[in-house]
């Protein structure tokens, strides 16, 4: 494991390198990062799987957890189980806000179901991804930020309770159907581009309290 400082980043990376000293926000990674490398060391040696934290500020940190596209996919059920261990973990081990970045390269057919349990996540970012459904995001009552870019969602339904959102991208689905949005009291932000719409008149009227509607 190392601690990389990018900028006014920190960035926690794991490898296979014993723990460095690191920074004082670095430090308050490490036990988790020695959990993750012990939890993922298979998945990380044999797929290229890279696991990393910034710290955006002293209370707000993102994890991401990325697999090159020109690696093979373990199974399944290989995946599933270690990324809802990471975000247990780390639910276990920070009160942070956070924000969860799963760029799996359209290896993920579903969000994982530890996510329902991230009660102080603030962004989602499940980009590039088969996901289908919209599903276990209940119980995210902070969650502000969420981007399903390219994935191949049909229905908005699972969205309406999201209470908190105010940014919402959904670039490159096949959703015809907006009318969850009405629900999203906060929403400033939607990104509805290569969907089955170009109606910014009627999305306004849906929820006039969106700033921003990109068709």
């Amino acid at each position: 494991m190392k601690i990389k400082k990018f900028n006014e980043y920190y960035q926690a990376d794991i490898d296979s390198s014993p723990p460095k000293q690191a920074s004082s926000v670095g430090d308050v990674f490490n036990p988790f990062l020695e959990e993750v490398n012990h939890l993922c060391a298979d998945l990380i040696e044999e797929y290229d799987f890279s696991i990393s934290i910034k710290a955006l500020s002293d209370k707000v940190c993102r994890l991401m957890i990325i697999k090159p596209s020109f690696i093979s996919n373990p199974e399944q059920n290989v995946i599933y189980g270690t990324i809802n261990g990471i975000i247990n973990l780390w639910n276990k081990s920070s009160e942070r806000d956070w924000y969860l970045e799963l760029g799996l390269c359209g290896f993920l057919n579903n969000i994982p179901s530890a996510i329902r349990k991230c009660m102080n996540l603030k962004g989602l970012y499940l980009n590039d991804n088969n996901i289908r459904k919209i599903e276990n995001l209940e119980g995210l009552e902070n969650l502000e930020l969420l981007s399903f870019i390219n994935c191949k969602i049909d229905s908005m339904n699972g969205l309406g309770k999201l209470v908190s959102l105010k940014s919402l991208n959904l670039k490159g689905n096949n959703i015809s159907d907006f009318s969850e949005i009405s629900k999203l009291i906060n929403l400033k932000f939607i990104n509805v581009n290569g969907n089955k719409t170009n109606d910014k008149a009627a999305l306004k009227q849906l929820n006039k309290n969106i700033a921003i509607i990109k068709v």
